[in-house]
């Protein structure tokens, strides 16, 4: 398996990271907006939905975006 070249983990994090905003916002607007108290909170689970969506999508690329379909019924 060859490395990306820089363009491409550009575009593979990128990606990633607008897939992490969308589904922080979902689980924010489905669950966590409930029982959050503060903005904070609300913010924190974003970022780190982006974040974690961002690596997984560098990491592992087009396995990722492959398989997104399997899990967004589960948001629901």
């Amino acid at each position: 398996m060859s490395l990306p070249n820089s363009q491409e983990t550009f575009v593979r994090i990128g990606c990633g990271a607008l897939v992490g905003l969308l589904v922080g916002l979902a689980i924010v607007v489905g669950t966590v907006g409930y029982w959050a108290k503060s903005l904070a909170v609300i913010l924190c689970m974003v970022a780190l939905s982006v974040a974690i969506c961002a690596l997984i999508g560098w990491r592992f690329g087009d396995r990722f975006f492959h398989s997104l379909h399997k899990w967004i019924g589960w948001l629901r």
